[in-house]
């Protein structure tokens, strides 16, 4: 993404570092977050994945009622 747009869709102001999670404004009306990778002179680049993609998951469940 361009840094203008950066600078006009984020929802804070001021410098960005790699690592800092940023929020833009959705066309809709929510919010979206991405972390921000790279910055460059013109352009920024923004992972928008869930924190633990790629991660194993384990859940454990315990079965309440069968319909």
């Amino acid at each position: 993404m361009s840094l203008a747009t950066l600078r006009k869709n984020s929802m804070i102001g001021g410098d960005f570092s790699p690592g800092d999670l940023v929020e833009f404004n959705a066309p809709n009306g929510g919010r979206y977050a991405g972390v921000l990778k790279e910055i460059g002179e013109t352009a920024a680049l923004f992972d928008f994945n869930h924190p633990l993609v790629g991660q194993p998951l384990t859940f454990e469940v315990k079965i309440i009622g069968i319909l």
